[in-house]
């Protein structure tokens, strides 16, 4: 028997984190450097998975599931707070290239006063052309509802859970909330 033979007796080999906060912490592990970590399932190409995964861990830290049920959630809630960041930057940016796109002049407008007054002007002529601004507001409010949601559920399986009662209205809950997120983030074939 060699020396390295020997040392596997005598150390315990590790089990690996039996909790389900554990076992999410764990899922990160490959993040440390970034080098080796794939990129999460729900982001687009163009998102950053690092600042991703930074409020998924943010989460994680905050929520501290305690079973495989509250990790789901919390993973959930991630996403919907990323998805909410998401479109109040691509509403910010409509907005700037409404603003720098409006020149007065070219709609035979008096120059304006201020910039607000030239952004609503620009937010106005774009509402009559699309509907663009109405998608991305009806989008962000949507997606505040689902987080909202999201923690009320999270709240009900932690009552649940603290009671030692089974709460399958958490489960339903939890299962509609994926639907609906799921169903929104869908393109139309």
């Amino acid at each position: 028997m060699s020396a390295s033979d020997n040392s596997e007796t005598t150390r315990p080999r590790a089990t690996g984190p039996r909790t389900a906060a554990g076992k999410a912490r764990s899922s990160l592990n490959a993040l440390k450097h970034g080098r080796t970590a794939v990129k999460h399932p729900a982001l687009l190409h163009i998102d950053d998975d690092e600042a991703f995964r930074g409020i998924l861990r943010d989460h994680l830290a905050h929520f501290a599931p305690t079973s495989p049920v509250e990790s789901r959630i919390v993973q959930l809630l991630a996403h919907t707070e990323w998805s909410i960041f998401r479109f109040q930057a691509v509403e910010a940016a409509f907005l700037d290239r409404l603003y720098q796109n409006h020149d007065p002049a070219r709609w035979g407008e008096a120059p304006f006063d201020s910039p607000p007054a030239r952004l609503g002007i620009a937010l106005e002529n774009s509402i009559n052309a699309s509907g663009m601004a109405q998608y991305l507001s009806n989008r962000i409010s949507r997606l505040t509802i689902d987080r909202n949601r999201l923690i009320q559920t999270l709240r009900s399986s932690r009552r649940s859970a603290s009671t030692g009662q089974k709460n399958e209205s958490v489960e339903n809950s939890l299962s509609e909330s994926t639907q609906h997120i799921d169903s929104k983030d869908r393109k139309p074939v």
